[in-house]
C-alpha cells in the first residue's frame, strides 16, 4: 500500500512560521522603530491579527 500522508494541523503551519520568521520579524521592527520593546509589542498584534484572520 502507498505511504499515507498526514496534512499538518494550522496551529502546526503558524508556530514553525513563526519559529522561523520571528527574528527577523523583530529585527526589521526595531530598526525602523528604533525601540525592540515596541517592535517586539507591534509583532505580538500582527501575530494575533494575522491568527484570527
Amino acid at each position: 500500500m502507498g505511504e499515507r500522508r498526514t496534512t499538518p494541523s494550522v496551529g502546526a503551519s503558524v508556530e514553525a512560521l513563526f519559529r522561523e520568521e520571528h527574528g527577523r520579524l523583530l529585527a526589521s521592527l526595531a530598526r525602523r522603530f528604533g525601540d525592540l520593546d515596541l517592535a517586539e509589542e507591534v509583532a505580538s498584534e500582527a501575530i494575533e491579527a494575522a491568527l484570527r484572520h
